[in-house]
């Protein structure tokens, strides 16, 4: 389940203490009985109010109850530490993550059956859970571990940008890689690294495939510019018209708010998680999608209008796309995106990626299996390298890209800071404005930043779902300056 915030990744300070608080101590007590005993509708009582507006019951039924088909039942706890606050990036199970910004909280060593999860929850002044989040035990010990063998090539990066590279590959496991593409002043260089016996070395991987997760969505948002600029749905234009069957309570739902996360639409369908448990390989079927747009779409009243982000949304909006043109997301994706910009090597398809393919790590370094979204693959299935996205990134200083320019106009204004484009988050740094989109999937991270006017950019994609990606993207671009 995707967070609200945590798309922009602001990964503050952290400071930690000692001291187990006994009323968490009671909270996470209750929890366990409640998992337990299947008591998922306790557990959602035990949400403050906020949280319970961000997260549905369904949703939270959902992962509980695979959590529970996945590891099985708890068999007990171990205090790790307190920490003070902190954001989270929220992804699919097997790890659950649900919460907006962290305040204080503890972590705890959670024991299930199958597996040991590391569980960190912060409570309000009336005990009740304002975050929560399972995610896997982290080997603390790999910054301290980490030996620095980068290249030096000031010709590709300067020492500042080494020392910040160096500084969030530390926490990478081995085997964990990163792949960079810097671009300044419309020029591209490469870099990467690779972890092998805790040596962070050199390593050239520009060619290699990375899932990048979310920044799939650019592209979903760039097809519907494509769309709309030859006349094939107008940008304000519903769903509905271009669907073969009534959508639940003929509910309207425009292209723009999918685009745009606005929509109204949960962050997943409610009907996702059986999906998952029933076949891993192919997650979530197209019949599936249709059978929620026909018997249990959902749209929340009090979101519709507001950024909420939603993985359903984009996802829904390239199913519709495919159905207008009537080919497959692989021939959609080519025709309008992979083939017009010369990215040889991208697909939308894994089953279709080659030898260039990098494994997906775990946080500990476990091998992850790659997973296809199937009717929400739109959303995040797209398999990349930095050598093609750079090819994506400097096709948006060139003006005649009419689709590009499309999708970066403001559409939606979150804060003085974040806007919404068609796809790109919009970002106000000081006197630049910067296009973003970041992404996690399991075992992959990316992040994505394009600056149109200096011709600047960080593409960054590795092995890894962990949480410096984002961060590193963000200190990169401002090192360009």
């Amino acid at each position: 389940m995707k967070n609200l915030l945590s798309i922009f990744f602001i990964i503050p300070f952290i400071i930690f203490g000692q001291d187990e608080k006994a009323n968490e101590t009671v909270v996470v007590n209750n929890f366990i009985q409640k998992y337990n005993s299947q008591n998922y509708q306790g557990i959602f009582s035990m949400f403050s109010e906020t949280m319970k507006e961000d997260t549905p019951y369904k949703e939270v039924l959902s992962s509980l109850k695979s959590l529970n088909f996945n590891l099985g039942k708890i068999n007990g706890y171990e205090f790790l530490e307190f920490r003070k606050p902190g954001r989270i990036e929220v992804t699919l199970l097997p790890v659950i993550q649900i919460g907006l910004v962290r305040n204080n909280f503890s972590s705890y060593k959670i024991i299930f059956d199958e597996n040991e999860l590391r569980l960190d929850l912060s409570i309000d002044s009336e005990d009740k859970i304002y975050n929560i989040s399972l995610d896997e035990i982290i080997d603390e010990t790999l910054e301290d571990k980490a030996i620095n063998n980068l290249k030096d090539d000031k010709n590709i990066i300067s020492e500042k940008q080494k020392e910040l590279i160096f500084d969030a590959s530390k926490h990478l496991p081995n085997e964990g890689q990163m792949s960079f593409a810097l671009i300044r002043n419309g020029q591209v260089s490469y870099y990467g690294l690779k972890r092998i016996n805790d040596s962070i070395s050199s390593f050239e991987n520009s060619k290699n495939l990375f899932e990048i997760g979310s920044i799939s969505k650019v592209f979903t948002s760039n097809i519907f510019a494509s769309f709309i600029l030859q006349d094939k749905i107008g940008i304000d234009d519903n769903i509905n018209d271009y669907l073969d069957y009534d959508v639940k309570d003929n509910a309207l739902i425009s292209f723009k708010s999918l685009a745009n996360h606005t929509s109204g639409l949960p962050r997943l369908p409610n009907n996702l998680k059986a999906s998952y448990s029933r076949e891993k390989t192919n997650v979530y079927k197209k019949e599936d999608l249709d059978i929620y747009i026909k018997d249990s779409l959902e749209i929340n009243s009090k979101t519709k209008g507001k950024f909420v982000y939603s993985n359903l949304a984009v996802g829904l909006m390239g199913y519709v796309l495919s159905k207008i043109e009537n080919v497959s997301f692989n021939t959609l994706f080519n025709t309008y995106i992979f083939s017009k910009y010369n990215m040889d090597n991208t697909t939308i398809d894994f089953q279709k990626s080659n030898e260039l393919l990098v494994k997906g790590l775990s946080n500990v370094g476990n091998e992850l299996e790659n997973m296809y979204l199937d009717a929400l693959a739109p959303a995040g299935s797209v398999i990349s390298s930095v050598e093609d996205l750079a090819k994506y990134g400097l096709a948006q200083f060139d003006n005649s890209n009419n689709d590009l320019e499309l999708i970066r106009r403001k559409t939606f204004k979150l804060n003085n800071r974040v806007s919404l484009g068609l796809g790109w988050f919009i970002l106000k740094v000081k006197k630049n404005i910067w296009f973003n989109h970041d992404g996690n999937t399991g075992g992959y991270s990316s992040s994505m930043f394009i600056d149109i006017e200096n011709k600047n950019g960080v593409i960054i994609l590795t092995n890894v779902d962990f949480q410096y990606t984002a961060d590193l993207g963000s200190n990169l671009m401002k090192s360009l300056y």
